[in-house]
C-alpha cells in the first residue's frame, strides 16, 4: 500500500510539474520565434546600416581633412600676420627713436624760449612801471 501511495504522489507531482512547464515551454517557443523574427529583420537591414555607416565614416574623414587644411592655412596666415606686426613694431620703435631726440630738443628749446620771453616781459613790464 505504501508503494502505491508513493507512486500516486510522484504521479501527481509529475502532472503538476508538467502543468507548470507546458505554459513556460509555450512562452519559450514564442520568445524564440520572436528572436528569430528580429534576427531576420536585423539581417535584412544590416547591409543598409553598414552602408550608411561607411558613408558617414567617409564624410567624417573628408570633414576632418578639410578642417586640417583650413587649420594649416590659418596657421600660415597667423604666422604672416605675426611677422607683419613684428615689422610694424620694429618700424615704430625706429621712428620713435628718430623722432624722439629732435622732438625733445625742440620742445626743450621752445620751453626755454617761452620762459626767457616771460622773464623778459616781466622785467620789461616792471621797468616800465617804475618810470
Amino acid at each position: 500500500m505504501i508503494w502505491e501511495i508513493s507512486t500516486l504522489l510522484v504521479a501527481i507531482a509529475v502532472v503538476i510539474l508538467v502543468a507548470f512547464l507546458v505554459p513556460a515551454l509555450i512562452q519559450f517557443k514564442r520568445s524564440m520565434r520572436r528572436i528569430e523574427e528580429i534576427s531576420n529583420d536585423l539581417n535584412g537591414h544590416l547591409p543598409n546600416i553598414m552602408s550608411n555607416l561607411d558613408d558617414i565614416t567617409d564624410n567624417l574623414s573628408e570633414i576632418m581633412g578639410s578642417a586640417r587644411n583650413q587649420v594649416e592655412t590659418l596657421e600660415t596666415a597667423v604666422t604672416e600676420v605675426k611677422g607683419l606686426v613684428d615689422d610694424v613694431v620694429g618700424m615704430e620703435r625706429k621712428l620713435k627713436k628718430q623722432l624722439d631726440s629732435p622732438l625733445v630738443r625742440t620742445v626743450g628749446t621752445i620751453a626755454a624760449a617761452a620762459k626767457a620771453a616771460q622773464v623778459f616781459m616781466n622785467a620789461f613790464g616792471a621797468r616800465n612801471k617804475r618810470r
